[in-house]
């Protein structure tokens, strides 16, 4: 959509990344997967809708528009039609005989490569009702915000009234513990070479990916285009406390640093299973085979976009997978009364034939595993070695208490 109202001061002109987050080779919107305890209350969800943060956020009451430059920026719209934004589906999303979570799994996979984008006459965010199977499915274009800000936003317009109002808590975050002691002018001097080592090391790779540097072809390897083939979607879910009783394990050791050890391992375990493609000349696992993936982060504005668009489509063609980790509520949320009974996210497709998100939700982790399932088709199977995988951590954790 055009306007000449780019002079209008009440405008805000878009980030860098969320001008690279809506380029067509990586146009990316948040599927965030809500399950409900009791029935859906249409209008109950309104009812809380109109009254939460959710509305009154700048970005969910804006629409991006395009000045006569052809620069984008948003346009804070002066009302929010609920109806337009709420999309109600009554009957069932398959007519397989699934359970729910797979029924939800299927709808979803199929979000992730629909050609059906969110609107530009509208702000970028949906809520589509699954009636028969009690979800919540948000769409939010990730132009809006990325996982950890869409996710604080999320727990102050649907906490609890329970809830003590304590985001650290809600969030789990913490401080990481300090090493106690100094470590004296040589330890420092160590440090900072070290430091300047591998940043010139990483620095080097990360251009040696972004031109022509790839990972060897394996059963789980995409490549150009592969965002556009059809989508299977599966959940590995976790114990926190099980993640947590390895992360104590091992010295400094972080949630995040547990899922990179569960991911390796499953991916091992479901290489291990997979026999030579010989359509897509695809080895299955051996040694000193190398696999590496993504975890997105935002350090700071980017000038020149279009050249950061390519640089990033060639360096996601380049790898293997993408995974992402979103600390979520300790506590129950509910939206309209109605308790949540679990969060999922995932977002629209990628190059890559393998893409993770995971959230925690009180006291369990769910990794939704989105993949193109010509080239994964049991993602099922995908799910169940990562869930082994952390049993098998958590056992040896365990013998050495």
């Amino acid at each position: 959509m055009d306007t000449s109202a780019a002079d209008d001061h009440s405008d805000e002109p878009l980030t860098p990344v969320g001008r690279l987050l809506l380029q067509p080779e990586m146009n990316q919107i948040i599927h965030c997967a809500m399950g409900f305890k009791n029935s859906i209350d249409i209008d109950a969800v309104k009812s809380h809708l109109k009254t939460s943060l959710l509305l009154s956020h700048p970005r969910f009451s804006s629409l991006m528009l395009r000045d006569s430059r052809g620069l984008q920026h948003w346009h804070n719209a002066p009302y929010v039609d609920l109806d337009r934004h709420i999309i109600v589906i009554q009957n069932p999303v398959t007519t397989s005989p699934v359970d729910h979570e797979t029924a939800v799994n299927e709808y979803l996979a199929d979000l992730s490569t629909s050609s059906t984008r969110l609107s530009a006459n509208k702000p970028l965010w949906e809520l589509h009702l699954l009636m028969a199977h009690n979800c919540g499915v948000f769409r939010i274009h990730h132009a809006l915000g990325d996982g950890v800000s869409v996710m604080s936003l999320f727990l102050e317009s649907f906490r609890t009234r329970g809830s003590d109002g304590n985001e650290e808590k809600i969030l789990g975050r913490g401080r990481r513990k300090r090493v106690n002691g100094e470590k004296g002018w040589w330890g420092l001097l160590i440090g900072y070479v070290g430091t300047l080592w591998f940043s010139l090391v990483f620095l080097v790779e990360h251009a040696m990916r972004s031109l022509w540097l790839c990972d060897q072809k394996t059963a789980i390897s995409g490549g150009e285009g592969v965002e556009l083939w059809p989508r299977k979607l599966a959940t590995a879910r976790f114990r926190l406390q099980d993640m947590k009783l390895v992360k104590k394990a091992v010295p400094n050791a972080t949630i995040n640093d547990v899922l990179v050890g569960v991911v390796s391992s499953g991916l091992s375990r479901y290489l291990d299973h997979q026999t030579p493609n010989a359509k897509l000349n695809c080895p299955a696992l051996h040694d000193g085979i190398r696999i590496t993936g993504l975890a997105m982060v935002n350090l700071r504005k980017q000038p020149g976009l279009q050249v950061a668009s390519w640089l990033l489509y060639k360096m996601v063609c380049n790898t293997s997978f993408t995974i992402s980790n979103i600390l979520g509520p300790q506590e129950e949320i509910a939206i309209g009364g109605n308790l949540v009974t679990y969060l999922k996210v995932n977002t629209c497709s990628l190059p890559q034939a393998l893409t993770m998100h995971m959230v925690s939700y009180a006291e369990r982790a769910d990794l939704q595993i989105l993949v193109a399932k010509d080239i994964i088709p049991d993602p099922t199977f995908l799910a169940k070695c990562f869930e082994e995988a952390l049993l098998d951590m958590k056992e040896a954790a365990s013998s050495h208490e």
